[in-house]
This record gives C-alpha cells, sequence and structure tokens, in this order.
C-alpha cells in the first residue's frame, strides 16, 4: 500500500491547498473556500448536506510539509466541512445561513477527519495525478479539466504532457498580467481554445519557440526579454479575444475554433520580433551582407581567406569595438577569446570562432548553430570528452573543476549549452526541424564566455604541461 496508516484529524489542524490547480493560487483559505464555491455553488451546496448527512466518506489525502497539514486530495469535501463548522468561511450570507440550517438539524463530526498521510511530496503528487488527470484503470475520480490537468503537470512533472510550452506561454502572461487570472479561473476559459491559438502561433512565428528550455521545460532565463515580452502580450490578448466568445468550442456561429479560424484570427499578429528580423533579412535579399566581413553570396566566396582570417583584425573593419567586445552580425566577438585561441593555437577552434562573429546569424541561422555546437564539441573533445558524452553534460560535470562553484552562474551555462545543443543536433539530425533566426546565440556566447575562457586556458596548461 502507499500510504500504511490513516490518521484522525481536527477540522482545525488541516489547512486548505491554496495552490489547488481548479483554479489560481488563493491568498488565504477563505479565499480558497470562495473559489471552489464559485466554480460550482449548486454542487458546493449539495456537498455541504451530504457531509451533514453522512459524513465525508472516503480519507483525504494529506501532504504533511513541517507542522502544516495540507489537503492534497480533498479540498471541496474539507471546504464543504469548513463552512459547517465556522460561518466565517461562508462565501455568501446565502451559504452562511444554509450552514446554520444544517448544523442544527444533523450531528457533525469536526474532530476525526480521516486522512492518508505522507510527507513525500513526489508520491503524493502522483496520487493525486492518477485519481484526477490520468483516468486510467479506472483511477480517475473527479476529472479534472483540461487547464487543471495540464497546469499540475507543469508545475509537478508529472504525467506525459508534450505540449508544456503552452503552459509555460499561459503562466508567463498571468505572471506579467494578474488581471487575466479571473478569467482562467472562471468556467468561461477554454484551455483547448487556448491551446489550439498557441500552437498555430508558435507555428507561423507569431510567437517565437526560441524563449523555451527543452531541458528545463520553461521559459529560458536567458530568453531575450523582447521576446518574452512580445509572447506574454499576445498570450494576453489571445484570452481578451476568448473572454469576449470570439473565439470557442461551440459550432453555433463563425466563432468555432477550427484551424481555419484561428489561422484567419493570427493574421492581424505581427510575428514575434525575431522571426520579423529574419523576414526582414529575406525581403532585402541579404543586404547586410555586403563589406561586411560575412558571406558575400551563395557561391561559398567569403570576403577573406578563412585560412588565415583569425589572425587579421583587418576582417572586422566594419564592426564596432566596445570594452573588448566587437559588436557585428554574428555573435559579439570577445578580444579575449580571440587572444586565447591564438595561444592555443587551435586552428580549427580559432576558424570556427571568426565565422560566428562575422557570418549573419539572420542570413545563415542553420549554418551558425551547427558551428557553435561544432566549437563546443571541439573544446570538449580536446578535454578528453568520450563519444558517449554530450558536451552539455560533459562541461557540467567540468564547472567545478573549472573554478566555478555559483549555482545559478553554472545553471545559466547549462542553460545556454542546451539551448546551442537542441538546435545544433536538430539541424544536423532532423528532416524538417531547422532554427528560423540565430539571435539567440549571442545572448548564449556571452553568458557563457567565462566558461570558454576557463577552457581554453586549461587547455594551454594542458598543452605547457606536455612539453
Amino acid at each position: 500500500m502507499r500510504f500504511e496508516e490513516i490518521k484522525e484529524f481536527d477540522i482545525d489542524e488541516l489547512s486548505l491547498d491554496e495552490g489547488n490547480y481548479r483554479f489560481q493560487k488563493a491568498k488565504n483559505q477563505k479565499e480558497c473556500i470562495k473559489k471552489i464555491y464559485n466554480a460550482n455553488n449548486s454542487y458546493f451546496r449539495g456537498l455541504m448536506k451530504s457531509i451533514a448527512e453522512d459524513d465525508l466518506g472516503e480519507p483525504i489525502l494529506v501532504y504533511q510539509k513541517g507542522k502544516d497539514n495540507i489537503v492534497s486530495d480533498g479540498n471541496r469535501r474539507i471546504s464543504a466541512l469548513k463552512v459547517l463548522h465556522s460561518e466565517s468561511y461562508a462565501p455568501n450570507d446565502s451559504i452562511k445561513q444554509y450552514a446554520s440550517e444544517l448544523r442544527k438539524s444533523h450531528s457533525i463530526n469536526f474532530s476525526s477527519v480521516q486522512a492518508q498521510v505522507s510527507n513525500d511530496k513526489k508520491l503524493v503528487s502522483r496520487t493525486v495525478y492518477e485519481r484526477h488527470s490520468s483516468g486510467k484503470n479506472g483511477t480517475s475520480r473527479i476529472p479534472w479539466n483540461a487547464y487543471a490537468a495540464a497546469r499540475f503537470g507543469f508545475d509537478t512533472k508529472i504525467g506525459d504532457d508534450k505540449e508544456w510550452y503552452i503552459m509555460a506561454l499561459l503562466s508567463e502572461a498571468e505572471s506579467k498580467y494578474p488581471s487575466i487570472t479571473t478569467f482562467v479561473d472562471s468556467s468561461n476559459f477554454s484551455y483547448e481554445v487556448f491551446r489550439r491559438l498557441a500552437r498555430a502561433a508558435f507555428k507561423k512565428g507569431v510567437i517565437s519557440d526560441n524563449i523555451f528550455s527543452e531541458r528545463g521545460e520553461r521559459i529560458k532565463k536567458t530568453a531575450r526579454k523582447d521576446l518574452v515580452k512580445d509572447a506574454a502580450t499576445k498570450a494576453k490578448s489571445f484570452l481578451n479575444s476568448m473572454s469576449k466568445k470570439e473565439l470557442t468550442l461551440s459550432r453555433k456561429g463563425e466563432g468555432y475554433a477550427d484551424q481555419e479560424t484561428v489561422e484567419k484570427y493570427l493574421e492581424k499578429y505581427l510575428l514575434s520580433p525575431d522571426n520579423q528580423e529574419l523576414e526582414d533579412v529575406k525581403n532585402d535579399g541579404f543586404a547586410d551582407s555586403e563589406n561586411s566581413g560575412e558571406l558575400a553570396n551563395d557561391t561559398g566566396n567569403t570576403n577573406k581567406n578563412t585560412e588565415d582570417s583569425s589572425n587579421d583584425d583587418t576582417s572586422d573593419q566594419n564592426n564596432q569595438t566596445t570594452g573588448g567586445r566587437t559588436t557585428g552580425n554574428g555573435i559579439n566577438k570577445s578580444e579575449t577569446i580571440v587572444a586565447k585561441l591564438e595561444t592555443l593555437k587551435s586552428k580549427k577552434l580559432s576558424n570556427l570562432y571568426y565565422s560566428l562573429y562575422t557570418i549573419s546569424l539572420k542570413a545563415h541561422p542553420t549554418l551558425m548553430y551547427v558551428g557553435a555546437w561544432s566549437f563546443f564539441e571541439v573544446l570538449s573533445n580536446l578535454l578528453n570528452k568520450s563519444n558517449n558524452d554530450a558536451f552539455p553534460g560533459f562541461l557540467r560535470n567540468k564547472m567545478q573543476t573549472l573554478g566555478f562553484t555559483n549555482k545559478t552562474e553554472n545553471k545559466d551555462f547549462g542553460l545556454s549549452l542546451d539551448d546551442i545543443s537542441k538546435y545544433g543536433n536538430a539541424t544536423k539530425h532532423s528532416k524538417r526541424s531547422t532554427p528560423m533566426t540565430g539571435l539567440q546565440l549571442i545572448n548564449d556566447f556571452e553568458v557563457l564566455e567565462p566558461l570558454i575562457v576557463a577552457i581554453i586556458d586549461e587547455l594551454i596548461n594542458q598543452n605547457k604541461s606536455k612539453k
């Protein structure tokens, strides 16, 4: 058995889960009860009557967190029992009066609430998920709606939802615009309609998919702020349209959210900033590549011979240098990295890095991600990475050895390495997947510069020790 014992609690010893996945986080216990009541007020009255007449029924599920006994399953029943026990919790005068009448006419047990108990959060979460959203083998009791199931799966990473990025987008929108939470919590909100809008928006480039971290299943901390803001603002706009019933699941009228309607609706939105930049490049015929030290045309000829270009700064005459960093059409060139690579005397790494800061990120994102992937693969191989290891995991294990002990900094390193690995591998191996813009690489290489310098220094020292 998962839960070996059943304990009894007084009603005052139990706390409702203020983060209940049927709604957004409540501020306190009374607001939690009000949200549960508002979800279905007639059901709540019936539940009060049933508890007064027949008790709670089967045991609830409690997660013990320190001294707190948090109800993980059974929140609606405990809400009704709390209202019966104390009128101060009643969401309105009508329910207050009804609770008083039931108390007078029935003997209600408030001191022996039976509960399965565990301090294992993962075990409790898995049990709740099986009861309310999996629906397999008869384990699902009172099904959550699609939004509640998706939100629970997103927060706990339990289940097999492959569209976590939709929940990530919705959470970001609610974080930036708290006013939309009222609609999302209401019965008028349809997670399915929002899902259809979000999927189509990603597909059409209206919202950038470069803001997400596959490894963390969250929006990247290193994502461009303008892309995140653009995504959240558009998500808010989607929700406003849904609240006005411009898009619904009702087949009556013109607002049914089928593929054709959704795509037509999205026509009024501009592309995300990174996809718009790519479109601008396409429309002007890659004019920004002329005389800039990047690929001059599609013949493969460059403005300079890359065989000795890493040691020739004249190739960057159209770039601007500030604080040891040169900005141009590729990633921002680090003079420190260039100098370190010259000392290392690795022509391959020097040429790869030269290409990364001279070739246009906007015009050649596919080429740039393969180049970035190759750069870190070579660095890792020189540090004796085995063929079975991927460079993000290998370099994570090297960070402390290289002198990086700050967990936040190391996490940021990891996120950027994952980003480069993800898009580099997708470009190399997928039949269809390809990055639409390489601009995220600017931020990734800036984040990773201290790690790159430390790796090159380590390689230089290894070479010295061999002499």
